[in-house]
C-alpha cells in the first residue's frame, strides 16, 4: 500500500490568505450595510453644520450657457445659525440655491418618503445615498427654471460622507432624466469644520425652455421674474434639452468670526 505524502500549508500562506478574507469581507460589509436610517444620517448632518456658528466668503461665480453671455462674477457672502444668510453682488449673477449653502434641514425638508436606498465610494469615501420624493415647484424654484418639461414625476438623490458628515453630491430627476446635479468639494477648518470650496451644479433644461431667451443677464434675470419667460413660446422655442453649469469657487472665508444679527438687517 503506498501513501501520498500530504502538503502543508506554510504558516506565512495560512496568515497573508486569512488577511486577504478578511479584507474582503470588511470591503463586502461596507456596501452591505443596512443599518443606518435616514433619521441617523440627517442627524448626524445637523449636528455637523452646527459646528458652524456663522461665515463670510466670497465666491467667484463662473456660468458655460448656450445662447448665454455673463462674465465670471464675484459675490459675498455670509451666514449665522440658524438661517440668516446675506448675498451681495455688483450687477446681476446667476448662483444656484443648491450649490450656496448646503443646510441639511433645508435639504431633507424637500425630500418626502426619504429612504436609504444604497451606498457606494465617492473619491475614495463610503457615502450614503439618500433617496426620496421631491414637489416639482420646489425643484423649479431651486433650478429658477419654468414649468414647461418639469411636470414629471421627481427625485432627488443625495450622497452624504459617512465619516465628515457632509453632502457631495445630489441629483434632481424628473422620470428617469436628471435635470440637475451638484458636485461639491469641501475644506476643512478648526474645530473639525468642513465648507465648500468649490462646487458645480450640471443642469439639463427641458425641449421648450430658454430656446428665445435673451442673451444679456440683466433681461433674462427680469424674464425669469415674470413667471412668463419667451422659452416657452412656439417661436424659437429650443429642439433639444439644453445643457449647461455653474461653477463656485468659494475664497477668503472668515469662520465662526462672531457676526452680529444687525449685519443681516435691510438697511435700504
Amino acid at each position: 500500500m503506498s501513501y501520498r505524502k500530504s502538503r502543508i500549508p506554510h504558516p506565512l500562506s495560512i496568515a497573508i490568505i486569512t488577511g486577504l478574507l478578511i479584507s474582503a469581507v470588511n470591503i463586502t460589509g461596507l456596501y452591505a450595510r443596512d443599518d443606518m436610517s435616514v433619521v441617523e444620517i440627517r442627524e448626524n448632518l445637523i449636528t455637523q453644520f452646527e459646528k458652524i456658528e456663522d461665515y463670510m466668503v466670497r465666491v467667484k461665480v463662473t456660468v458655460d450657457m448656450p445662447k448665454f453671455r455673463m462674465p465670471s462674477k464675484t459675490i459675498d457672502v455670509a451666514f449665522k445659525q440658524p438661517d440668516k444668510i446675506k448675498i451681495e453682488s455688483t450687477g446681476f449673477a446667476i448662483a444656484p440655491k443648491s450649490g450656496m449653502h448646503f443646510s441639511p434641514k433645508d435639504i431633507f425638508s424637500e425630500i418626502q418618503n426619504a429612504e436609504v436606498t444604497d451606498s457606494e465610494y465617492l473619491n475614495g469615501e463610503l457615502h450614503w445615498i439618500v433617496t426620496g420624493k421631491i414637489n416639482p415647484d420646489s425643484a423649479r424654484q431651486e433650478m429658477g427654471a419654468p414649468s414647461m418639461g418639469m411636470d414629471k414625476p421627481m427625485q432627488m438623490l443625495v450622497w452624504v460622507d459617512d465619516d465628515r458628515w457632509v453632502i457631495s453630491k445630489t441629483e434632481t430627476r424628473a422620470g428617469d432624466k436628471t435635470v440637475m446635479q451638484t458636485l461639491v468639494d469641501y475644506q476643512r477648518f478648526p474645530g473639525s469644520i468642513w465648507l465648500p470650496s468649490r462646487t458645480e451644479v450640471q443642469f439639463t433644461f427641458p425641449e421648450g425652455f430658454m430656446g428665445a431667451m435673451p442673451q444679456e443677464p440683466e433681461e433674462m434675470a427680469e424674464e425669469l421674474q415674470s413667471g412668463n419667460p419667451r422659452g416657452n413660446q412656439s417661436s424659437g422655442m429650443a429642439q433639444e434639452p439644453i445643457k449647461g453649469s455653474v461653477i463656485m469657487e468659494f475664497i477668503n472665508y472668515k469662520v465662526n468670526s462672531g457676526i452680529k444679527d444687525s449685519f443681516f438687517e435691510d438697511t435700504e
